[in-house]
């Protein structure tokens, strides 16, 4: 007989799926090191339309710009970017 297997979901905020991309290193990698998409998603472990997504929210974003600014957190870049709440991240 089996048994039923019910996996518990663990209820996340948007600001902590978020989290999840690494902002800072994906702006580096792109106007530092001049990757591509491709390439960043697979360092990253995001995926290319989620890279893609941030980098344009990031490029419209009115408060914060490349170079970033000395001692940026991640949480930084996100508060500093009200678009990122639209990417998706899968």
């Amino acid at each position: 007989m089996k048994t039923a297997h019910r996996r518990r979901w663990k209820q996340i905020s948007l600001k902590e799926v978020a989290m999840r991309l690494d902002y800072k290193s994906i702006i580096v990698k792109r106007y530092l090191l001049h990757l591509s998409l491709r390439e960043i998603a697979e360092q990253t472990g995001g995926s290319k339309s989620g890279v893609s997504e941030f980098l344009r929210a990031f490029e419209q974003a009115e408060g914060i710009s490349y170079p970033l600014p000395p001692g940026i957190t991640n949480e930084g870049i996100f508060l500093n970017n009200a678009d990122i709440t639209e990417i998706r991240f899968t």
